[in-house]
Protein backbone atom coordinates (compact mmCIF):
# COMPACT_ATOMS: atom_id res chain seq x y z
CA UNK A 1 0.00 0.00 0.00
CA UNK A 2 1.46 3.04 -0.58
CA UNK A 3 2.01 6.13 1.88
CA UNK A 4 -0.02 9.68 2.18
CA UNK A 5 2.83 12.29 1.99
CA UNK A 6 1.97 15.70 3.57
CA UNK A 7 3.63 18.93 3.27
CA UNK A 8 2.41 21.70 5.25
CA UNK A 9 2.70 25.63 3.40
CA UNK A 10 1.52 27.60 6.41
CA UNK A 11 -1.82 28.71 8.01
CA UNK A 12 -4.79 26.40 6.54
CA UNK A 13 -2.39 25.35 3.00
CA UNK A 14 -1.70 21.58 3.39
CA UNK A 15 -0.27 19.68 0.17
CA UNK A 16 -1.75 16.19 0.62
CA UNK A 17 0.20 14.00 -2.06
CA UNK A 18 -0.64 10.03 -2.83
CA UNK A 19 0.84 7.88 -5.57
CA UNK A 20 1.27 11.35 -7.73
CA UNK A 21 -1.86 12.81 -6.68
CA UNK A 22 -1.69 16.33 -5.42
CA UNK A 23 -4.40 17.85 -3.34
CA UNK A 24 -4.24 21.43 -1.88
CA UNK A 25 -6.01 22.99 -0.03
CA UNK A 26 -6.83 27.12 1.30
CA UNK A 27 -4.19 28.16 -0.40
CA UNK A 28 -2.91 31.99 0.84
CA UNK A 29 0.30 32.25 0.16
CA UNK A 30 0.95 35.32 2.93
CA UNK A 31 -0.39 38.57 1.61
CA UNK A 32 -1.86 40.84 4.47
CA UNK A 33 -5.40 40.56 4.21
CA UNK A 34 -8.62 42.67 5.50
CA UNK A 35 -7.51 46.01 4.96
CA UNK A 36 -3.57 44.44 5.68
CA UNK A 37 -4.56 43.89 9.74
CA UNK A 38 -3.72 40.71 9.63
CA UNK A 39 -0.95 38.69 8.09
CA UNK A 40 0.09 34.98 8.20
CA UNK A 41 2.20 34.06 11.69
CA UNK A 42 4.74 32.13 11.04
CA UNK A 43 5.42 33.53 7.84
CA UNK A 44 3.49 31.41 4.88
CA UNK A 45 5.84 29.42 2.55
CA UNK A 46 5.09 30.12 -1.20
CA UNK A 47 5.48 26.59 -3.20
CA UNK A 48 7.49 26.89 -6.58
CA UNK A 49 6.03 27.00 -9.79
CA UNK A 50 7.19 23.46 -10.07
CA UNK A 51 5.28 22.63 -7.18
CA UNK A 52 1.82 24.63 -8.19
CA UNK A 53 2.48 23.03 -11.67
CA UNK A 54 1.91 19.46 -10.71
CA UNK A 55 -1.21 20.39 -8.53
CA UNK A 56 -4.24 17.49 -9.55
CA UNK A 57 -6.96 19.55 -7.21
CA UNK A 58 -7.60 22.43 -5.22
CA UNK A 59 -9.93 22.65 -1.80
CA UNK A 60 -11.60 25.82 -0.54
CA UNK A 61 -12.87 25.48 2.46
CA UNK A 62 -14.83 29.19 2.59
CA UNK A 63 -14.74 32.20 0.72
CA UNK A 64 -12.82 34.13 4.22
CA UNK A 65 -9.53 35.93 2.32
CA UNK A 66 -6.88 33.68 4.56
CA UNK A 67 -8.56 30.08 3.13
CA UNK A 68 -9.74 31.84 -0.62
CA UNK A 69 -6.83 34.19 -1.61
CA UNK A 70 -7.38 35.62 -5.41
CA UNK A 71 -4.15 36.92 -5.08
CA UNK A 72 -2.96 33.33 -4.47
CA UNK A 73 -5.09 31.29 -6.58
CA UNK A 74 -3.71 33.77 -9.99
CA UNK A 75 -0.69 31.26 -9.76
CA UNK A 76 -2.13 27.89 -10.76
CA UNK A 77 -3.44 26.70 -14.02
CA UNK A 78 -6.74 27.36 -14.60
CA UNK A 79 -8.01 24.12 -15.94
CA UNK A 80 -6.98 22.83 -12.17
CA UNK A 81 -10.01 21.40 -10.70
CA UNK A 82 -11.35 23.56 -7.60
CA UNK A 83 -13.54 21.61 -5.15
CA UNK A 84 -15.69 23.69 -2.62
CA UNK A 85 -19.02 22.82 -0.55
CA UNK A 86 -22.09 22.74 -2.44
CA UNK A 87 -23.22 25.83 -0.33
CA UNK A 88 -26.77 27.45 -1.50
CA UNK A 89 -24.74 30.67 -1.80
CA UNK A 90 -23.33 30.29 -4.68
CA UNK A 91 -20.75 33.41 -4.45
CA UNK A 92 -17.54 31.45 -4.00
CA UNK A 93 -18.54 29.39 -6.85
CA UNK A 94 -18.96 32.49 -9.12
CA UNK A 95 -15.79 34.53 -8.15
CA UNK A 96 -13.90 31.40 -8.64
CA UNK A 97 -15.28 31.30 -11.79
CA UNK A 98 -14.61 34.99 -12.91
CA UNK A 99 -10.96 33.92 -12.03
CA UNK A 100 -11.21 31.67 -14.84
CA UNK A 101 -10.86 28.21 -12.98
CA UNK A 102 -12.87 26.16 -15.88
CA UNK A 103 -13.68 23.05 -13.41
CA UNK A 104 -15.80 23.76 -10.39
CA UNK A 105 -17.07 20.52 -7.85
CA UNK A 106 -19.46 21.02 -4.84
CA UNK A 107 -19.22 18.23 -2.77
CA UNK A 108 -22.27 17.21 -0.38
CA UNK A 109 -22.07 15.15 3.03
CA UNK A 110 -22.63 12.22 0.65
CA UNK A 111 -19.43 12.76 -0.76
CA UNK A 112 -17.53 12.72 -4.61
CA UNK A 113 -15.28 10.62 -5.86
CA UNK A 114 -12.11 12.24 -7.83
CA UNK A 115 -8.60 10.74 -8.85
CA UNK A 116 -7.71 8.31 -5.44
CA UNK A 117 -10.01 9.95 -3.08
CA UNK A 118 -13.44 10.51 -1.72
CA UNK A 119 -14.38 13.90 -0.20
CA UNK A 120 -17.17 14.70 2.29
CA UNK A 121 -18.11 17.66 2.86
CA UNK A 122 -20.35 19.10 6.13
CA UNK A 123 -21.05 23.00 6.19
CA UNK A 124 -21.35 24.75 9.22
CA UNK A 125 -25.13 25.68 9.00
CA UNK A 126 -26.23 24.11 5.59
CA UNK A 127 -29.76 24.98 6.21
CA UNK A 128 -29.25 28.55 7.17
CA UNK A 129 -26.69 30.05 4.45
CA UNK A 130 -24.08 28.61 5.77
CA UNK A 131 -20.11 30.17 4.53
CA UNK A 132 -17.80 27.51 6.04
CA UNK A 133 -17.13 24.09 5.95
CA UNK A 134 -14.78 20.70 7.02
CA UNK A 135 -14.15 18.29 4.80
CA UNK A 136 -13.12 14.82 5.03
CA UNK A 137 -10.61 12.68 2.64
CA UNK A 138 -10.55 9.64 2.17
CA UNK A 139 -7.70 7.60 0.45
CA UNK A 140 -7.17 3.79 0.35
CA UNK A 141 -9.29 3.54 3.20
CA UNK A 142 -7.58 6.00 5.42
CA UNK A 143 -9.64 9.16 6.07
CA UNK A 144 -7.99 13.26 6.67
CA UNK A 145 -10.02 15.88 8.55
CA UNK A 146 -9.13 19.28 7.84
CA UNK A 147 -11.40 20.96 10.16
CA UNK A 148 -10.49 24.88 9.03
CA UNK A 149 -12.71 27.49 10.26
CA UNK A 150 -15.42 24.92 10.73
CA UNK A 151 -17.04 24.17 14.11
CA UNK A 152 -19.74 22.03 13.94
CA UNK A 153 -22.54 21.65 16.57
CA UNK A 154 -21.78 18.11 19.19
CA UNK A 155 -24.70 16.41 17.81
CA UNK A 156 -23.38 16.61 13.84
CA UNK A 157 -19.78 15.60 15.10
CA UNK A 158 -21.31 12.37 16.49
CA UNK A 159 -23.28 12.15 13.44
CA UNK A 160 -20.35 12.11 11.53
CA UNK A 161 -18.94 9.44 13.62
CA UNK A 162 -21.01 7.28 12.91
CA UNK A 163 -21.05 7.65 9.26
CA UNK A 164 -17.36 7.94 8.92
CA UNK A 165 -15.84 5.68 11.47
CA UNK A 166 -12.12 6.27 12.98
CA UNK A 167 -10.15 8.95 11.45
CA UNK A 168 -6.37 8.72 11.19
CA UNK A 169 -5.33 12.54 10.63
CA UNK A 170 -6.90 15.76 12.34
CA UNK A 171 -6.21 18.97 11.07
CA UNK A 172 -7.67 21.11 13.80
CA UNK A 173 -7.88 24.72 14.87
CA UNK A 174 -6.16 25.70 18.05
CA UNK A 175 -7.27 29.45 18.02
CA UNK A 176 -9.90 31.94 17.67
CA UNK A 177 -9.81 33.82 14.48
CA UNK A 178 -11.78 36.68 15.32
CA UNK A 179 -10.50 39.43 16.89
CA UNK A 180 -12.67 38.73 20.20
CA UNK A 181 -11.01 39.33 22.77
CA UNK A 182 -8.17 40.91 21.34
CA UNK A 183 -9.73 44.13 20.04
CA UNK A 184 -12.90 44.20 22.38
CA UNK A 185 -13.11 44.51 25.67
CA UNK A 186 -16.72 43.62 27.58
CA UNK A 187 -17.64 45.84 31.13
CA UNK A 188 -16.69 43.93 33.95
CA UNK A 189 -14.65 40.76 32.31
CA UNK A 190 -10.99 41.28 31.58
CA UNK A 191 -9.64 40.58 28.24
CA UNK A 192 -7.41 37.85 29.86
CA UNK A 193 -10.09 36.26 31.18
CA UNK A 194 -11.79 36.10 27.79
CA UNK A 195 -9.00 34.84 26.19
CA UNK A 196 -8.31 32.01 28.75
CA UNK A 197 -11.99 31.29 28.52
CA UNK A 198 -11.60 30.63 25.20
CA UNK A 199 -8.70 29.06 25.46
CA UNK A 200 -9.86 26.46 27.36
CA UNK A 201 -13.02 26.07 25.06
CA UNK A 202 -10.66 25.68 22.08
CA UNK A 203 -8.44 22.25 23.80
CA UNK A 204 -11.88 21.19 24.70
CA UNK A 205 -13.25 20.88 21.54
CA UNK A 206 -9.80 19.25 20.43
CA UNK A 207 -10.38 16.72 23.05
CA UNK A 208 -13.89 15.94 22.45
CA UNK A 209 -13.18 15.69 18.57
CA UNK A 210 -10.58 13.12 19.39
CA UNK A 211 -12.46 11.34 21.89
CA UNK A 212 -15.12 10.49 18.86
CA UNK A 213 -12.87 10.14 15.75
CA UNK A 214 -9.58 8.51 17.55
CA UNK A 215 -7.59 10.44 15.66
CA UNK A 216 -3.33 8.69 14.78
CA UNK A 217 -2.14 11.99 14.42
CA UNK A 218 -2.95 15.39 15.15
CA UNK A 219 -2.04 18.36 13.26
CA UNK A 220 -2.23 21.88 14.74
CA UNK A 221 -3.02 24.68 11.59
CA UNK A 222 -5.56 27.01 10.30
CA UNK A 223 -4.59 29.63 12.80
CA UNK A 224 -1.64 30.92 11.74
CA UNK A 225 -2.99 34.88 12.16
CA UNK A 226 -1.51 37.90 13.83
CA UNK A 227 -2.99 41.78 13.94
CA UNK A 228 0.33 43.76 12.42
CA UNK A 229 1.08 46.43 10.63
CA UNK A 230 4.57 46.67 10.81
CA UNK A 231 4.55 47.80 14.64
CA UNK A 232 4.86 45.70 17.62
CA UNK A 233 1.52 44.97 18.50
CA UNK A 234 1.95 42.88 21.19
CA UNK A 235 -0.52 44.32 23.72
CA UNK A 236 -2.72 42.94 20.96
CA UNK A 237 -1.43 39.49 20.11
CA UNK A 238 -0.85 38.50 23.47
CA UNK A 239 -4.48 37.15 23.69
CA UNK A 240 -4.15 34.63 20.75
CA UNK A 241 -3.52 31.20 21.81
CA UNK A 242 -0.13 29.42 20.83
CA UNK A 243 0.80 26.34 19.18
CA UNK A 244 2.99 25.77 22.64
CA UNK A 245 -0.37 25.94 24.23
CA UNK A 246 -1.37 23.15 21.94
CA UNK A 247 1.24 20.55 22.20
CA UNK A 248 0.41 20.62 26.38
CA UNK A 249 -2.65 19.58 26.50
CA UNK A 250 -3.47 16.69 28.84
CA UNK A 251 -3.54 13.14 27.04
CA UNK A 252 -2.98 14.80 23.48
CA UNK A 253 0.57 15.30 23.46
CA UNK A 254 1.50 12.30 22.67
CA UNK A 255 -0.86 12.31 18.91
CA UNK A 256 0.24 15.93 18.56
CA UNK A 257 2.83 16.84 15.76
CA UNK A 258 3.65 20.53 15.31
CA UNK A 259 5.84 21.45 11.68
CA UNK A 260 6.44 24.39 10.43
CA UNK A 261 5.53 26.18 7.04
CA UNK A 262 7.76 24.51 4.04
CA UNK A 263 7.73 21.21 6.19
CA UNK A 264 6.56 17.68 5.38
CA UNK A 265 6.75 14.19 6.73
CA UNK A 266 4.28 11.01 6.02
CA UNK A 267 1.90 8.80 7.57
CA UNK A 268 4.81 6.42 8.34
CA UNK A 269 5.57 9.36 11.17
CA UNK A 270 4.62 8.70 14.71
CA UNK A 271 4.73 12.17 17.29
CA UNK A 272 6.47 11.13 20.28
CA UNK A 273 7.45 13.27 23.25
CA UNK A 274 6.71 16.35 21.66
CA UNK A 275 9.01 15.22 18.49
CA UNK A 276 10.20 18.55 16.76
CA UNK A 277 9.02 21.18 19.71
CA UNK A 278 11.76 22.42 19.37
CA UNK A 279 10.92 23.71 15.79
CA UNK A 280 7.52 25.97 17.25
CA UNK A 281 8.03 29.19 15.82
CA UNK A 282 8.98 31.05 19.47
CA UNK A 283 11.62 32.72 17.43
CA UNK A 284 9.60 34.61 15.42
CA UNK A 285 9.08 37.84 17.10
CA UNK A 286 5.20 38.71 17.24
CA UNK A 287 6.14 42.16 15.50
CA UNK A 288 6.48 40.01 12.48
CA UNK A 289 8.09 39.79 9.73
CA UNK A 290 9.15 43.26 8.28
CA UNK A 291 8.26 41.49 4.41
CA UNK A 292 5.12 40.71 5.00
CA UNK A 293 3.43 43.67 6.45
CA UNK A 294 2.42 46.47 4.06
CA UNK A 295 3.89 49.77 4.23
CA UNK A 296 2.06 52.31 6.35
CA UNK A 297 1.01 55.00 4.37
CA UNK A 298 1.05 58.69 5.37
CA UNK A 299 -2.14 59.73 7.45
CA UNK A 300 -3.42 62.31 4.82
CA UNK A 301 -7.08 63.36 6.30
CA UNK A 302 -9.70 64.45 3.16
CA UNK A 303 -12.00 66.97 4.05
CA UNK A 304 -14.36 66.38 6.84
CA UNK A 305 -17.53 66.75 5.07
CA UNK A 306 -16.32 64.15 2.72
CA UNK A 307 -16.14 61.14 5.71
CA UNK A 308 -19.64 62.35 7.35
CA UNK A 309 -20.97 61.96 3.31
CA UNK A 310 -19.48 58.59 3.11
CA UNK A 311 -20.58 57.51 6.97
CA UNK A 312 -24.45 59.16 6.41
CA UNK A 313 -24.94 56.52 2.89
CA UNK A 314 -23.06 53.55 4.95
CA UNK A 315 -24.79 53.43 8.46
CA UNK A 316 -28.31 54.81 7.53
CA UNK A 317 -28.60 52.09 5.22
CA UNK A 318 -27.96 49.55 7.69
CA UNK A 319 -30.95 50.35 9.65
CA UNK A 320 -32.68 47.32 9.74
CA UNK A 321 -29.57 45.74 11.25
CA UNK A 322 -28.64 48.62 13.81
CA UNK A 323 -31.06 49.49 16.72
CA UNK A 324 -31.26 53.48 16.42
CA UNK A 325 -31.27 53.56 19.86
CA UNK A 326 -27.43 52.47 19.76
CA UNK A 327 -24.56 55.31 20.11
CA UNK A 328 -22.00 54.14 17.84
CA UNK A 329 -18.60 56.57 17.63
CA UNK A 330 -16.36 56.29 14.59
CA UNK A 331 -12.79 57.90 15.24
CA UNK A 332 -10.34 58.54 12.12
CA UNK A 333 -6.82 58.70 13.13
CA UNK A 334 -4.54 56.79 15.71
CA UNK A 335 -5.07 57.19 19.80
CA UNK A 336 -1.40 59.68 19.72
CA UNK A 337 -3.21 61.34 16.49
CA UNK A 338 -3.76 65.44 17.92
CA UNK A 339 -6.34 65.69 15.26
CA UNK A 340 -8.51 62.90 15.19
CA UNK A 341 -12.06 63.37 13.47
CA UNK A 342 -14.95 61.96 15.89
CA UNK A 343 -18.24 61.30 14.03
CA UNK A 344 -21.69 59.91 16.05
CA UNK A 345 -24.28 57.18 14.94
CA UNK A 346 -27.39 57.49 16.56
CA UNK A 347 -30.98 57.45 16.09
CA UNK A 348 -30.36 57.88 12.07
CA UNK A 349 -27.91 60.81 12.13
CA UNK A 350 -24.67 60.69 11.50
CA UNK A 351 -22.54 64.03 13.41
CA UNK A 352 -19.46 65.65 13.41
CA UNK A 353 -18.42 65.86 17.33
CA UNK A 354 -15.96 67.14 19.09
CA UNK A 355 -16.27 64.43 22.13
CA UNK A 356 -19.01 61.66 22.81
CA UNK A 357 -19.53 59.43 25.74
CA UNK A 358 -21.95 56.87 26.81
CA UNK A 359 -21.30 54.83 23.66
CA UNK A 360 -22.28 51.46 22.51
CA UNK A 361 -19.83 50.61 20.14
CA UNK A 362 -16.29 52.58 19.46
CA UNK A 363 -14.87 52.09 15.47
CA UNK A 364 -11.28 53.39 15.50
CA UNK A 365 -9.65 53.37 11.95
CA UNK A 366 -6.16 54.78 10.68
CA UNK A 367 -6.68 57.72 8.65
CA UNK A 368 -4.92 56.02 5.50
CA UNK A 369 -7.22 52.89 5.60
CA UNK A 370 -10.23 54.87 5.72
CA UNK A 371 -9.07 56.65 2.77
CA UNK A 372 -9.15 53.57 0.79
CA UNK A 373 -12.69 52.60 2.12
CA UNK A 374 -13.84 56.24 1.10
CA UNK A 375 -12.42 56.40 -2.42
CA UNK A 376 -13.33 52.94 -2.88
CA UNK A 377 -9.73 51.66 -3.19
CA UNK A 378 -11.20 48.63 -0.51
CA UNK A 379 -14.31 47.17 0.37
CA UNK A 380 -15.34 47.91 4.06
CA UNK A 381 -17.58 44.65 3.89
CA UNK A 382 -14.17 42.71 3.42
CA UNK A 383 -13.89 43.81 7.29
CA UNK A 384 -16.93 43.73 8.43
CA UNK A 385 -18.80 41.35 7.42
CA UNK A 386 -15.65 38.57 7.88
CA UNK A 387 -14.31 39.91 11.67
CA UNK A 388 -15.78 43.20 12.75
CA UNK A 389 -19.87 42.72 12.20
CA UNK A 390 -20.09 39.51 12.94
CA UNK A 391 -18.17 38.99 16.22
CA UNK A 392 -20.28 42.55 17.05
CA UNK A 393 -23.62 40.99 16.62
CA UNK A 394 -22.66 37.82 18.50
CA UNK A 395 -20.95 39.88 21.63
CA UNK A 396 -22.93 43.15 21.79
CA UNK A 397 -24.62 44.12 25.24
CA UNK A 398 -27.91 42.69 26.42
CA UNK A 399 -27.97 45.66 28.83
CA UNK A 400 -27.03 49.24 27.71
CA UNK A 401 -24.85 49.70 30.71
CA UNK A 402 -22.27 46.88 29.53
CA UNK A 403 -19.92 48.94 27.19
CA UNK A 404 -17.98 47.00 24.22
CA UNK A 405 -15.48 48.97 22.47
CA UNK A 406 -14.02 47.72 19.43
CA UNK A 407 -10.29 48.96 18.17
CA UNK A 408 -9.68 48.47 15.08
CA UNK A 409 -5.61 48.38 14.08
Amino acid sequence: MNQINFKFHGHACVEIEYDGFRIMTDPWFGTPIFFESLVAYPPVTRPTALELDRINMIHISHIHRDHFDPDSLKFFKKNTPVLISDYENKNLRQQLSNLGFKTIIEVTESGVEFGPAQFHSFQHQPFNGSFDSLIVITISGRKILLNNDCILSEERYKKMAEKLGPVEYGFLGYCSVSPFPTCYTVGGISNQDLAKAEKENAFLHVKSLDLLFSFRQIIPYANGLRLGRGKNRDHVNSHFQTVEDFIKIPQLNNKIYYCEPGQSWTENFEPQNHLFLDLVPTRYSTELQGQQVATVKSNNALPAVTYLEFLKSYFLSLEKRIDPDWKIAIILGSETELNKLAFLVHQERVQLVLKYEDCDIELQFDISSFNDIVLKKRSIASIFYSFQFQAKYKFLPKARNEKVHTWYL
